[in-house]
This record gives structure tokens, C-alpha cells and sequence, in this order.
């Protein structure tokens, strides 16, 4: 009896590649991609959906499995959550993602979700009327993704 179909194990051994000879080879810069779009989206979940209400921000963090530590920082996975109220500046909320490779760290990836042009990580936007500061910094194996109303 000769079979006309492959089977499904003998599928599987025939379309097996190595690592170094798959085309889908994950880079590291393509885990520090996804890493920073991680990041990004946090940021924009949390922070922009939430922009001005920091309680709002306080819980949808918590939704999302960041645990709080105090002085309004949760942590989760290679990601940290500051959301600050303070003389300063009335709202402040900061996505920091750890554990860099370099020192890029997404900022032009930050900027150009926000649709943004920046000068050296930083840029301005008016919404609702209100003026909003973003910056990117990265530092040391961190990188920091921050809006702020002044």
C-alpha cells in the first residue's frame, strides 16, 4: 500500500529548518523591536487613553498586571508604570522598558506612533487646548517614554 498524502509528522520533519537556515529567524534587534513596541503600546493604553485623570491611568494599569509599589509606580515584566501628580506639573505619566541593548530604544518608533516630529527626544503637542511635553529618553539599559501637561 503506498500513500498518496503525506503525513502529518512526515509534514513536519520535511518543512524543519535550523535557526540559521529559517527565513523566520528572530533577530535580537527584532526582539528589542517588539520589546519597544510593547513599551509603546503600553504607553498609549495607559497613559495617553487616560491623559489628565491619573486614577483612571492607576486602573487601568492594575488591569493590565502592573503592580503597584507606592508613590504611583507598578511594575510588570521588564515594564514600569510612574503616574505622578505634582506642583509642577498637573499630570505626568512615564512607561520606562528595561533591559536595553542599545541605547536607541524605540524614539523614533515613540514619535512617530504620536505622529510627532522631535528635537533630541523631545516634542510638543496642544490637545484639547492643553499643552503636552513627550520625551524619550534611554540611559543605561533603560529607556523612558513620558508625556507631561506643564
Amino acid at each position: 500500500m503506498t500513500l498518496r498524502f503525506p503525513t502529518l509528522a512526515a509534514m513536519l520533519l520535511l518543512s524543519w529548518t535550523t535557526p540559521a537556515q529559517s527565513e523566520n529567524h528572530v533577530s535580537a534587534q527584532d526582539v528589542a523591536d517588539l520589546a519597544n513596541e510593547r513599551a509603546i503600546d503600553a504607553f498609549h493604553s495607559l497613559c495617553m487613553r487616560n491623559l489628565d485623570d491619573p486614577d483612571a491611568a492607576r486602573t487601568d494599569a492594575e488591569k493590565a498586571g502592573f503592580e503597584f509599589l507606592g508613590q504611583g509606580t507598578a511594575v510588570t515584566d521588564n515594564l514600569t508604570i510612574q503616574i505622578n501628580t505634582h506642583p509642577a506639573r498637573s499630570f505626568e505619566c512615564i512607561v520606562v522598558r528595561e533591559r536595553l541593548a542599545t541605547n536607541y530604544g524605540g524614539r523614533d518608533d515613540f514619535f512617530r506612533s504620536l505622529s510627532l516630529q522631535h528635537r533630541r527626544g523631545v516634542a510638543q503637542m496642544i490637545i484639547s487646548g492643553e499643552p503636552y511635553v513627550f520625551m524619550h529618553t534611554s540611559s543605561g539599559g533603560f529607556a523612558s517614554f513620558t508625556v507631561f501637561k506643564e
